[in-house]
């Protein structure tokens, strides 16, 4: 497995429910003789990332980004963005803009950057900013639902509904099971006051996800606005 290949793993499905599957793959590679330093360093990384050492993990990225920098910039960008992504896990917000900021200097062709900078920016209350870095991603990526579903949170910030909705559109469209743009297309579409369109998107956020509160909430608040108080309880 090449440095390259290894990344691609990771990125791929470091949050996801294999996450617990790819860490074996990766530990097993540790066992390889023929395993570069740089390789070495990138999964030890991952699996302190994945334990839940957050500083060990970011000292083990500054370390390859330390060193790889100059040299291949692509994997010193990725190391910047790890360290970025665990500062915001760690809440340290203004921190993580910074690594976010020299990960694209290294490699401004990642859209995966452009929208995590984005969402670390929302968190920060700083939608505008946001927007362009959303902006930057579905650029770079025109199939990137997630990035549509967080400009579409922004703009929903700004109260500027139906542009958000035109971004919930196209996160579905892109992603028909994404429970999370129904919802929020559901709130803005009540505060247009269209309560009917909305109890409809939470139907199906419900549906795609049973056990999801907020949307049974929400439902009965767009409910009770056109008088089905029944329903609504």
């Amino acid at each position: 497995m090449d440095t390259k290949t290894l990344i691609e793993l990771i990125e791929k499905f470091v949050d996801s429910e294999k996450s617990g599957e790819v860490k074996e793959t990766v530990r097993e590679e540790l066992q390889n003789t023929e395993l570069s330093v740089i390789d070495r360093a990138i999964i030890n990384a991952y699996l302190l990332q994945q334990d839940g050492k957050i500083e060990g993990a970011i000292e083990k990225w500054h370390s390859i980004a330390n060193i790889t920098e100059g040299i291949e910039n692509e994997i010193a960008a990725y190391a910047w963005f790890s360290i970025a992504s665990l500062l915001t896990q760690d809440d340290q917000k203004e921190e993580a803009l910074s690594a976010y900021d020299k990960s694209l200097n290294l490699n401004p062709n990642y859209a995966v950057t452009y929208n995590d900078r984005g969402a670390t920016k929302s968190l920060l209350g700083q939608f505008e900013s946001a927007i362009s870095d959303y902006d930057e991603a579905i650029r770079l990526k025109p199939d990137y639902a997630d990035a549509y579903y967080n400009r579409g949170g922004a703009k929903n910030e700004l109260k500027q509904y139906e542009p958000a909705i035109a971004d919930y559109d196209e996160a579905i469209r892109l992603e028909p099971d994404h429970a999370d743009a129904y919802y929020n297309r559901g709130i803005a579409k009540g505060e247009l006051k269209q309560y009917e369109a909305a109890i409809a998107d939470y139907d199906e956020a419900i549906r795609l996800k049973p056990d999801y509160t907020d949307a049974y909430y929400n439902r009965g608040t767009a409910k009770n606005e056109i008088y089905h108080h029944e329903a609504a309880l």
